[in-house]
């Protein structure tokens, strides 16, 4: 009998892992073509392409990415797998995007898990698992490199939860401190993670129907640790300049953003049309929130009225909506940051919630009439629906392909979009398209003509297609708008040398060189323009300079001699 009993334990546990690896594979399969991708300019540039940090795997490169942020953010163990991949393939987008690819299925593995110990049932995680690793809202958190920080925080977290589980039968030390150090990774790799504590409160409170003085301690150390990264994350978005641009933000203002946002990703969930990488605040782009914004925190009141009064009773419904709404907190834009009130990678944990309480009510549809014959009708449109939203993962896919399939995308949808035309711009420019290129730099200082992004990546075009009294102009401009900036400057300096206005560019190299007097490369184009303009006495102070700064003497004299380049 005890062998009989064992055999079928074993049974279980090889079907559970089955179903896990099925739903991982087919996840596998469906985004395999986002690996055909290349890098885009939205954020790709910063964290990889043109990102130093991540070429040095040395201890004082190592040492650099656990001590300083990266595009807003503070998330070392992202920067530690780009410098991996960097190491082994160089900047070959293919391996980047199937670490993403690979960390998303395994995601979708542990998902599946994680839901059979909720659930206690293998079609409920089989459906949770398919759902959460095909959704085209998955698309964005996985075909995006830069977004890395989502299915690597989410595959530590989701071993965390695991060993957290683990650990509540056995009371083991030894899983507590896995829950712990894997919890920490999580946080290295993006600090949405900082809700897990309080989700392992509700998953005691699910399966025990209370939370013990013993429970709340366990979850202290990870508490703290969320309070830290919390902070940490707010001084990475704000001391970066990611604040919002709209000054009307307030508390009443903050209350409507979160309850939009708890019922934007339901009604995204269940109906994935129009998506776009970027949703702006209309304020922003001059246009009013949609009346949903306006009805939202009333919606948000019947829904939870709804759930207490007929739901209540229901822990698996209660314990999915919760973990909708909690896990969704740290991006709901409470405190706002950046320029997006909305994104689908929010949606990458929270939307699990949801997962569970459709695929709860299916089952229990299923249980309750698969003995009649329109049941299948129903098994049929949901197979369905998951060939349709395959279909649309593969093609929201395609909008990830390059830098200008991504920013079409998003002036279509958004046409008021300053920004959006000018990243298209740089896009086009990169592709050697500058007619096209220069339409919507155009295009972006029209509808925001105090960006000095604008006026400096236009002026950068000018430069590249030889107008040079152009790029003079947009360079002047963005000094106008920022006198700090000093890339203005040096270019403004190339613009005035290149059209024999020596005067005035070493002027400008001047005014860089008082502040870094160390920069080789701008004392380089000032010994340049000296010995172009024949001021001789000038440019033989400058070559001592460089050469007291190590720069050989047969590159300054090659210069003197005007053959360096």
């Amino acid at each position: 009998m005890s062998h009989q009993i064992l055999q079928i334990q074993s049974n279980q546990q090889i079907t559970k892992y089955l179903i896990a690896g099925f739903a991982a594979l087919i996840t596998f399969f469906v985004f395999f073509p986002a690996t055909q991708c290349s890098f885009t300019n939205w954020d790709d540039n910063f964290l990889v392409t043109q990102n130093p940090i991540i070429r040095d795997l040395s201890w004082n490169g190592i040492a650099k990415m656990f001590t300083s942020y990266s595009v807003n953010h503070y998330h070392p163990l992202v920067l530690c797998s780009y410098a991996i991949e960097y190491k082994l393939f160089g900047l070959s987008p293919y391996y980047f995007h199937l670490t993403n690819i690979l960390l998303h299925s395994l995601n979708v593995f542990f998902i599946s898990l994680l839901t059979q110990y909720i659930s206690k049932n293998i079609l409920i995680a089989l459906f949770v698992g398919l759902v959460f690793g095909i959704h085209p809202l998955r698309v964005e958190s996985v075909a995006w490199i830069a977004e890395r920080k989502d299915v690597l925080s989410t595959f530590f977290m989701l071993l965390s939860f695991l060993c957290y589980i683990r650990f509540r039968s056995s009371k083991k030390s030894l899983l507590y401190l896995a829950t712990l150090l894997l919890f920490f990774c999580s946080l290295l790799s993006k600090a949405m993670a900082v809700t897990l504590p309080l989700l392992f409160l509700l998953y005691d409170y699910y399966e025990d129907g209370k939370i013990t003085k013993e429970q709340v301690i366990n979850v202290l150390p990870l508490l703290a640790l969320s309070l830290i990264f919390g902070i940490i994350a707010i001084f990475a978005q704000y001391s970066s300049g990611a604040s919002p641009k709209d000054p009307s933000f307030n508390i009443i203002k903050s209350i409507f953003l979160v309850s939009y946002n708890i019922i934007f990703y339901c009604l995204k969930f269940f109906v994935p049309l129009n998506l776009v990488p970027m949703h702006p605040y209309p304020e922003i782009v001059g246009e009013s929130y949609p009346l949903l914004f306006w009805l939202s925190p009333l919606v948000v009141g019947i829904i939870v009225y709804v759930l207490y009064r007929y739901f209540r009773s229901q822990r698996f419904i209660v314990f999915g909506f919760l973990f909708y709404v909690l896990s969704l907190l740290p991006v709901s834009q409470f405190i706002p940051v950046g320029k997006a009130y909305v994104a689908d990678r929010f949606s990458y944990v929270p939307l699990f919630g949801i997962m569970l309480i459709v695929g709860y009510a299916l089952f229990k549809l299923w249980e309750s009439y698969r003995n009649r014959q329109w049941i299948w009708i129903i098994i049929g449109l949901i197979f369905g629906t998951f060939v349709y939203w395959g279909i649309g993962t593969r093609q929201q896919i395609d909008v990830w392909k390059t830098s200008t399939s991504l920013w079409s995308r998003v002036v279509q949808m958004s046409p008021r979009f300053a920004e959006g035309y000018c990243n298209l711009g740089t896009a086009l420019a990169e592709e050697g398209k500058a007619d096209d290129a220069l339409a919507n730099f155009n295009i972006a200082i029209s509808f925001d003509p105090f960006d000095e992004e604008f006026y400096y990546n236009r002026g950068l075009l000018y430069l590249n297609t030889g107008n040079f009294e152009k790029a003079i102009e947009d360079f002047s401009s963005v000094i106008t708008l920022n006198p700090q900036n000093v890339f203005a400057y040096v270019l403004r300096g190339d613009a005035y040398t290149k059209s024999g206005s020596y005067e005035n560019a070493i002027s400008d190299y001047e005014y860089i060189l008082q502040y870094f007097p160390a920069v080789i490369d701008v004392r380089i184009k000032k010994l340049r323009a000296l010995v172009a303009s024949g001021n001789a006495k000038a440019a033989l102070v400058e070559k001592n300079k460089l050469l007291s700064l190590g720069v050989s003497a047969d590159s300054v004299s090659a210069i003197m001699l005007g053959n360096s380049k």
